[in-house]
């Protein structure tokens, strides 16, 4: 039976359930983002938000995350590498302009918390060296040694 879906890859180059972890959390941050906009759009009215929303609308921004965290998703389901270089790439890209929309708001708004600054840098960081290779996880040599059968 044919299907529109891709197949899950099972091959020995597949993405190891570490990498997949990694993922579903990428995926996760994004889908929560992007229901938390629609659910409450009011908790995004704060002066820390104006650059993000004058840039483009908050619905957008939300459409965008939870785009971002279906591609995130599907890569950890379908343990596609390409998929996930996509997903993260889009997630660094979707993080990083947050925190440049938040970084602007610190200089501009004497009430903006810059605590938004700091997490969103360092995850905008994460996922562009995690694109690096997102079928390794910084540990994976040592998970390899630990477990010298294939470690999922």
């Amino acid at each position: 039976m044919r299907t529109w879906l891709p197949r899950i890859d099972h091959s020995p180059e597949a993405m190891t359930n570490r990498a997949r972890g990694y993922m579903g959390v990428v995926a996760a941050r994004h889908l929560l983002v992007g229901v938390l906009v629609f659910a409450t759009p009011d908790r995004f009215k704060s002066a820390s938000f104006t650059a993000i929303t004058s840039s483009w609308p908050l619905w957008a921004w939300g459409l965008v995350s939870l785009a971002v965290g279906l591609l995130a998703g599907f890569a950890a389901v379908w343990r596609r590498e390409a998929l996930a270089r996509v997903g993260l790439i889009a997630s660094a890209t979707f993080s990083g302009l947050v925190f440049i929309g938040l970084f602007i708001a610190v200089f501009s708004s004497p009430v903006a918390g810059v605590m938004g600054v700091v997490i969103f840098g360092a995850v905008t960081a994460k996922d562009l060296i995690v694109c690096q290779d997102p079928i390794r996880a910084p540990f994976e040599a040592l998970a390899r040694r630990r477990a010298p059968i294939r470690s999922e």
